[in-house]
């Protein structure tokens, strides 16, 4: 897996690794790696140092029965494309 970091990323996989396995304080990581209080928080307290997706989980997209039918009509009537009724 390639991991792609922005310009601004101040830790990577190997930082993540060594603030999750120390023993050392919050506040003296934080002072080490030149990181935030909250930063060094959330990484030594996250159960894996990998990134989570930003990708929706649920999307708020919901059509009456009736706006359904009048899709499936259009498509099959006029043979378009979903992009091409939208």
């Amino acid at each position: 897996m390639q991991i792609k970091l922005h310009k601004n990323a101040k830790t990577t996989m190997a930082v993540r690794k060594q603030i999750k396995d120390s023993m050392e304080s919050i506040n003296y990581l934080a002072k080490k790696f030149n990181l935030s209080w909250n930063t060094v928080e959330k990484w030594k307290n996250s159960e894996s140092i990998e990134d989570k997706t930003s990708r929706p989980h649920n999307l708020n997209i919901t059509l009456t029965p009736e706006q359904e039918d009048r899709i499936c009509f259009v498509r099959k009537q006029f043979k378009k494309s979903i992009d091409d009724i939208f």
